[in-house]
């Protein structure tokens, strides 16, 4: 999130988190792995519709 949010390069984050610059990547691509799959989840669409709903009235 750190590298994202603060746009920050690899190897910033890496040496603010103290991880090697290779953990910073895979820690990252394993993150946005899991957002993918969540924000593809069907149950989770419609848990957030019926949330909408519920919100809007």
């Amino acid at each position: 999130m750190l590298r994202y949010w603060e746009d920050r390069s690899v190897e910033e984050t890496a040496h603010a988190l103290h991880l090697s610059p290779a953990a910073v990547k895979n820690r990252a691509m394993r993150a946005l792995a899991r957002l993918r799959q969540t924000l593809t989840d069907p149950e989770l669409h419609e848990l957030a519709s019926t949330e909408a709903r519920h919100d809007s009235h």
